[in-house]
């Protein structure tokens, strides 16, 4: 006589971890810049007004002081822009994303970027260097990943500042737009007390572009030797 009410216990059980699963979006596939005026899209600022401290202000005062922001940005002479900005970028180049149950994993086609999302509650390494694209850990909340970022580099040169105390909180999730196709979307809010004296918003979207293959991202040694003697010839 029990074991109907064991069965139905286990079935009970297994409906709703299947209910659990099915609430993480699947944000695996090829995914390209959205330029669509359905979703919104805030890249990381870039000089300007922004609210710098008085360090993030030297450094920008700086740089502006010596070279043109137009010209002479590091990202420009193959040098990886890292993260966040490469969650809204400006060029249309492929991210593919790699979902599994214990790790995000991402291939940006755009200067060879790898990034990996461990997810809580599973096994993973400790962070030791800072690095461009960071130490990234996340969690489920319903359909929406959300993520902690540490362990940033610093970035002292160009228009987009970074400290080695910047952190972020990034929310991942997928919405489906008025054609049918799905969009990936980035929101992050951005802090670094020792460049800005409030948190930044980013927010990145992507939409699906599944027949996109990936391809080797290269940069040309003559582009930097180019841009050095015209540099040079404009200070003759």
């Amino acid at each position: 006589m029990k074991l109907p009410i064991v069965v139905t216990a286990t079935v009970l059980l297994l409906s709703g971890y299947c209910g659990m699963a099915r609430a993480q979006a699947d944000l695996s596939g090829m995914w390209m810049p959205d330029r669509s005026p359905e979703f919104e899209r805030m890249p990381f600022p870039r000089g300007g007004n922004l609210p710098y401290t008085e360090y993030g202000r030297q450094l920008q005062d700086a740089f502006l002081a010596e070279f043109d922001p137009q010209e002479d940005q590091p990202a420009f002479f193959c040098v990886q822009p890292g993260m966040p900005m490469s969650m809204s970028p400006a060029a249309p180049f492929p991210l593919e994303v790699i979902q599994r149950g214990h790790d995000v994993t991402m291939f940006f086609e755009a200067w060879s970027q790898y990034r990996k999302i461990y997810i809580e509650g599973f096994d993973r390494p400790e962070a030791i260097l800072h690095t461009r694209m960071g130490y990234s850990v996340g969690h489920w909340e319903g359909e929406t990943l959300v993520v902690e970022v540490t362990h940033l580099a610093e970035r002292t040169m160009g228009r987009e500042l970074v400290s080695e105390e910047a952190t972020f909180t990034e929310r991942l999730h997928v919405e489906t737009g008025k054609d049918g196709k799905r969009r990936l979307i980035s929101d992050i809010v951005y802090t670094d007390p020792v460049i800005y004296t409030q948190p930044i918003n980013v927010r990145g979207v992507w939409v699906e572009s599944p027949d996109t293959m990936m391809m080797e991202y290269s940069c040309s040694d003559a582009l930097y030797d180019q841009h050095i003697e015209r540099v040079r010839q404009g200070r003759q």
